[in-house]
């Protein structure tokens, strides 16, 4: 289950109950997207605001193995807002949303 706090009081946002049962990464943040990916190598874009499901999308061949790395500020255009995500077997996927027009 994926839980967004707010900042001010420390109450629940909002919860997505959906991914419940799936064992997940820990979070990465995009722009207004929270991602996370669980054990099948799904990764899972979540709307920062409300928590609804937005995409989801088989990218990784296994599991996770290490947290995900985001390039927010001080990268080139190319990769700016990219998230790497890297499996148990050592593939490395970068993940660049596109916002719908």
């Amino acid at each position: 289950m994926v839980w967004a706090l707010a900042a001010n009081s420390g109450a629940a946002a909002w919860q997505q109950e959906a991914l419940k049962y799936r064992v997940l990464s820990q979070p990465a943040t995009i722009s207004d997207y929270v991602m996370v990916s669980d054990l099948d190598g799904y990764l899972h874009v979540l709307d920062s605001s409300t928590g609804d499901i937005v995409g989801r999308k088989k990218l990784l061949k296994t599991q996770v193995s290490a947290s995900p790395a985001s390039s927010v500020g001080g990268f080139s255009s190319t990769l700016k807002d990219t998230v790497f995500w890297m499996d148990a077997s050592g593939y490395i996927v970068a993940v660049k949303l596109q916002q719908k027009q």
